[in-house]
């Protein structure tokens, strides 16, 4: 379950980094894993589509021949006087054939798959710097709002105005929630991102 079809670049990347096959465009046996006749997805606004692969490569000893590919667990049934399937996505049942003694050496890196794979990581680490950034604006929003709010607390006789008042001391409180959110995800889920970014740069600048 990938989440993106064929047509997307992190597949080309994926199979151009590692030189795994992917068996059903092998076969010619491209089916739609998810699609609207599923009723999981009978309001769903996105086309039907292959998201869902096997993929495969020979070793350097064993080689390995894809013979069959089948879309599975596709069927619908009635359940409580609904009509159901098994998943929101069909699976997939593929044969392969071991070849002993028909191995090869593992694939070169394509160097195209090095240029694009690059360029996603330098987009995904500029996302995950704004989010960064927008996670701590948010935090100071939320925690100035609750500062403010909290500033007028008192004792005092419970009049409408005081009851009003008191209304937008709890909403001030309640913005502190926001603020860890806010606060996790600018110092806590950004940063992760970031070095995973820089760690995976490293690595695919060792492949080129």
């Amino acid at each position: 379950d990938f989440n993106l079809d064929d047509s997307k670049e992190e597949y080309g990347v994926l199979l151009g980094l590692t030189g795994a096959r992917d068996s059903a465009a092998e076969l010619g046996a491209r089916s739609p894993t998810v699609y609207r006749a599923n009723p999981y997805r009978a309001h769903s606004g996105k086309p039907d589509r292959r998201i869902d692969f096997l993929l495969a490569r020979s070793g350097t000893d064993t080689g390995l021949r894809v013979r069959r590919v089948e879309r599975c667990f596709d069927d619908l049934f009635r359940h409580h006087d609904r009509e159901i399937a098994c998943s929101n996505h069909a699976g997939l049942v593929v044969e392969i054939e071991l070849l002993p003694g028909a191995g090869s050496p593992l694939p070169t890196v394509d160097p195209g798959a090095v240029a694009t794979a690059s360029r996603l990581l330098g987009e995904g680490r500029a996302l995950a710097r704004s989010y960064r950034r927008e996670g701590r604006i948010g935090a100071g929003v939320g925690l100035g709002a609750a500062l403010v709010a909290s500033a007028g607390l008192h004792s005092g006789p419970v009049t409408r105005r005081r009851l009003l008042r008191g209304a937008l001391h709890a909403a001030g409180f309640a913005a502190l929630a926001p603020v860890v959110g806010f606060s996790f995800v600018s110092e806590v889920v950004a940063p992760d991102q970031l070095r995973a970014f820089d760690e995976l740069a490293v690595r695919l600048a060792r492949l080129g």
